[in-house]
């Protein structure tokens, strides 16, 4: 899960406001005033120190009629809300007895997104995992993370390695291609496949070194370069990681073979 935006708003509007279905999650904290959500045929009352906890591409109206409400808004990619009974898919969590902790986690959470210091990204992941476990300790919701939509952003990460090992790519690039935070794409990218996604990149690289080594003349130097990596001590270091063999040593070994082969044709 991740953090897609985050802001603190004011309403002072008395008109109820309709929000249409977004593909993200959304933790609504109210800070001050009162009013009430509704969606389809259900009513939600809701007011100061009230956490609205709403799954994706979920319709509701927010509508508070005599108050102006302050809320921080989250949206979130990448995790379900579970709530009791389990059909509905919006719930309310009262936070008057942990207060002083969600607000100092919220604020300090945008004050991270805002100003994007050194650092910002890990920080705000951990706040907003600080912010899930204490509401889930005080609350009958659950906290799930969106399997079928990480597993489709690990398979279309995994296909654009494939595809494209030779080229420039690092954490960030495969990050900022599925929308998902880096290191929470690191780390479904590794419980789908067992290896983290920059390790393979590196063994799809090598296993394209070996093929050029085994059938091409070009130089090391030169393959280094093709399967994308920076320099050539650095693809010499990870091949001998990677295989116990240099690439000269590789390549020797793969012609004896090539000619015993032959040989025996």
């Amino acid at each position: 899960m991740r953090v897609a935006s985050a802001a603190a708003l004011c309403r002072e509007e008395k008109n109820p406001v309709e929000y249409h279905g977004r593909g993200t999650a959304q933790l609504l904290y109210f800070m001050s005033g009162h009013g009430r959500i509704l969606t389809g045929d259900r009513s939600f009352l809701v007011g100061e120190d009230d956490l609205v906890a709403i799954n994706p591409n979920q319709e509701y109206v927010l509508d508070c009629p005599n108050d102006p409400v302050r809320y921080f808004l989250l949206e979130l990619d990448g995790v379900l809300f579970g709530f009791a009974p389990p059909d509905i898919r919006m719930g309310v969590c009262g936070c008057t007895p942990f207060s002083q902790q969600m607000r100092f986690y919220l604020e300090t959470l945008l004050h991270e997104w805002e100003t994007r210091e050194d650092g910002w990204e890990p920080s705000v992941q951990n706040l907003l995992e600080l912010l899930l476990i204490r509401v889930s300790r005080h609350s009958e919701m659950s906290v799930m993370a969106d399997s079928h939509r990480s597993g489709k952003e690990c398979a279309a990460t995994k296909r654009y390695i494939d595809a494209n090992f030779g080229d420039e790519i690092t954490l960030d690039s495969l990050a900022a291609r599925t929308n998902l935070n880096k290191y929470y794409l690191v780390h479904v990218f590794t419980r789908t496949y067992g290896i983290s996604p920059i390790n393979y990149l590196i063994g799809r690289r090598i296993d394209g070194a070996k093929r050029l080594l085994a059938e091409s003349d070009y130089s090391i130097s030169q393959i280094a370069q093709t399967v994308g990596f920076s320099s050539q001590s650095y693809f010499s270091q990870s091949f001998k990681r990677v295989t116990g063999q240099t690439p000269a040593q590789y390549r020797r070994q793969s012609r004896k073979e090539t000619v015993k082969e032959a040989v025996l044709e």
